[in-house]
């Protein structure tokens, strides 16, 4: 498994919701481990506009979403995700491996100081 933890900084995310990330993200990962025969997961992150984005991958078998039925781990990771205010994307074909990709909107800067980025977070009043 390859994972950079550097890709995004401490504190981002409220407790709360961290947790909540976290147990998504170690939803996709078991899913990953013990049904897609992959050689290789990793969890990527990244911050555009609003949010952080996090996308849980693998190289395995894949599945066609259509023609099977959602298992709880999948059903789990999206009501999970409803209730807190975030989006949960799997995309997934036979022979191509799976992506989980997780979008946690942002607290607004204007609540989160140290989220500002140039000159106007160096301003003292």
């Amino acid at each position: 498994m390859r994972f950079d933890p550097t890709l995004l900084p401490p504190g981002l995310l409220d407790a709360e919701m961290e947790l909540n990330v976290y147990r998504i993200v170690q939803e996709a990962l078991g899913n990953a481990a013990r049904h897609s025969q992959a050689r290789r997961i990793w969890i990527g992150g990244h911050i555009v506009d609003d949010a952080v984005r996090l996308v849980v991958g693998d190289d395995g078998i894949g599945f066609d979403g259509s023609a099977r039925g959602r298992g709880l781990g999948l059903d789990g990771m999206s009501e999970r995700a409803a209730i807190h205010g975030l989006e949960v994307e799997v995309r997934s074909q036979p022979g191509s491996g799976t992506r989980v990709e997780i979008v946690v909107p942002l607290p607004t800067p204007a609540f989160r100081p140290e989220l500002q980025i140039g000159p106007a977070a160096n301003i003292n009043p």
